[in-house]
């Protein structure tokens, strides 16, 4: 299909000749051409035949014919135009690659400093060093789903704090804190898991409302060690106590229930009462 050429000429090259477009015109499909003839540079108007993949744009080198009724048709492309890169200052430069290829962004030398693919919006950084910095007082990233730093090495600091939260802003979630002396943790729950652990604290404490505690073996060793509790209740298959030194039990009253036989070997066995010793058996064997 083709449109009539909106302009005619009294003199056209009687054969095909190379022109170029210099514009569009999407609402009558024409476009307006540039060629070179005997007395000089020419333009007009020209209808452009149906070219299966290609859809004419400025700077477009085309095949044109003059018809015999003295119109101009395009009958295809010869050439595209070469990308022109643009300059954003400080030497460096944008390219405009063919449609469909990513804008790359290069340096004063060349190097490539990151590709922009609008087909995928993504943005690839390829410069080995990049610094990416503002005069503002802040920087914000934000992703609608996702947002990912990845690398062998990734250093995340704060001159004066580090904060990172998950959750809605009316405090509801788990926070992070770190400033130049305290790191506070908030969260509902706190999970921890670890093949091997190592935790240096000079002045340890710690405040709950239940402590439960499951582990195969716990190994403590302390210069001095001291607990105080209310009610305390210990329950085990066995109990083996070793103390090189006194083993003093200081009690309003104690007692003992054994199921079966208690046994006290010492070199010498002292039992001392103020008031009355009881002694009850059916049988009471001295000496």
């Amino acid at each position: 299909m083709s449109v009539t050429a909106s302009k005619l000429f009294a003199s056209l090259p009687a054969a095909p000749f190379p022109a170029t477009v210099e514009a569009v015109d999407e609402d009558s499909g024409e476009v307006r051409l540039c060629w070179h003839a005997r007395d000089g540079w020419q333009r007009g108007s020209a209808a452009v035949l149906r070219v299966p993949g290609w859809k004419p744009g400025p700077g477009d080198r085309v095949l044109a014919l003059g018809a015999a009724d003295d119109g101009i048709y395009v009958l295809g492309v010869i050439g595209l135009p070469e990308p022109q890169p643009i300059p954003l200052g400080g030497g460096i430069v944008a390219e405009f690659q063919a449609e469909g290829e990513p804008l790359v962004v290069r340096n004063r030398d060349g190097q490539v400093l990151f590709r922009f693919d609008a087909t995928s919006s993504s943005l690839q950084l390829e410069s080995e060093d990049l610094d990416l910095s503002t005069h503002s007082r802040s920087l914000r990233l934000r992703a609608s789903e996702r947002l990912e730093l990845a690398g062998r090495k990734v250093v995340i600091s704060g001159e004066d704090s580090l904060e990172a939260g998950v959750g809605a802003g009316d405090g509801a979630g788990s926070r992070l804190k770190i400033d130049r002396t305290a790191l506070r943790l908030d969260s509902e729950h706190l999970f921890m898991q670890a093949r091997t652990a190592l935790a240096r604290i000079a002045d340890l404490r710690w405040a709950g409302t239940v402590w439960r505690g499951s582990v195969e073996r716990a190994t403590l060793t302390a210069g001095r060690l001291e607990t105080s509790v209310d009610v305390a209740v210990q329950s085990a298959r066995e109990l083996f106590q070793r103390v090189r030194g006194l083993h003093q039990s200081t009690a309003g009253r104690a007692r003992q229930i054994v199921d079966g036989t208690i046994q006290v070997k010492a070199k010498k066995v002292m039992y001392r009462a103020l008031g009355a010793f009881k002694v009850r058996g059916d049988k009471i064997h001295l000496g």
